[in-house]
């Protein structure tokens, strides 16, 4: 978290709150199509690939989550 967190703060920075919510969102769900690999099939190396995507991933998707409810605050 403490290494990925100012990686995906300048990607939000660089293009929007909103468009860094729907990549990580989007990439986020299709990692869980490789859930069912892992367990139903003899794909075994596909769960170290999993996670360790989930967890790049993750910082972006509470970066933006805890800041999300503050975008539209008025200054007063």
């Amino acid at each position: 978290m403490l290494i990925l967190m100012p990686i995906w703060a300048r990607v939000i920075n660089r293009t929007s709150w909103f468009a860094a919510y729907w990549k990580s969102v989007l990439i986020y769900g299709l990692f869980y199509f490789g859930y069912p690999l892992v367990t139903v099939t003899n794909y075994h190396w596909v769960y170290p690939i999993v996670l360790l995507a989930l967890h790049i991933l993750s910082p972006a998707i509470n970066l933006v989550h805890s800041n999300l409810a503050f975008y539209k605050i008025p200054r007063e």
